[in-house]
């Protein structure tokens, strides 16, 4: 248990605030085909590259503004002093296209890991462990002001074990190269 101990503190530096918020942006895998991309990962567990397996794809899903993208990380305890993380991603799509419901929709059966990025250019991974099923759908087709709008909720299912860490930290170096390498990932590998 010695390795458990905390060894470091949090500190508030008011003179050096980052902008906290996220991008509006949602990139999507589906989590089987996600497991066979190659990660670079530092020492401290932030994934520094990604490079796509061939044919596999992230696929964006436009979420209007950063407003309708709320991702959460809670512990969960399971039976038998195993324990670990939900990750769930909450969200509204505003294009409901046939197409796009119905691949909205397949996330109920099939696993995902979501990646957006935060304003301060670094990147989220959740789901990477687990995956991540659809466990809410809700669609509103009378919304005169935004048009139709299908929110729907990610969420580590409950009857999976739990992801093993909090959700990791994307950061190829710098702002500009973190976006290069998280834009890149919608372009199928070779």
């Amino acid at each position: 248990m010695a390795d458990c101990l905390i060894d470091a503190g949090g500190a508030f530096d008011c003179t050096a605030l980052t902008q906290g918020g996220i991008k509006p942006k949602l990139l999507l895998y589906n989590w089987d085909e996600w497991i066979t991309n190659t990660l670079v990962v530092d020492v401290d567990g932030t994934i520094t590259g990604i490079t796509n397996a061939s044919g596999v794809q992230a696929f964006d899903f436009s979420v209007g503004d950063s407003g309708n993208l709320i991702p959460t990380c809670v512990l969960r305890a399971v039976d038998g002093g195993q324990d670990g993380y939900d990750h769930q991603i909450d969200t509204k799509l505003y294009d409901l296209t046939n197409d796009s419901r119905t691949n909205a929709s397949k996330m109920r059966f099939a696993k995902v890991v979501a990646i957006y990025q935060k304003v301060d250019g670094t990147g989220r991974v959740y789901g990477a462990d687990q995956g991540m099923r659809l466990s809410d759908w809700q669609e509103n087709d009378s919304d005169a002001a935004l048009g139709n709008i299908l929110q729907f909720i990610l969420k580590t299912p409950d009857n999976d074990s739990p992801e093993k860490e909090v959700p990791v930290t994307i950061d190829a170096g710098d702002a500009a190269s973190t976006t290069t390498l998280i834009d890149g990932l919608t372009t199928p590998g070779a």
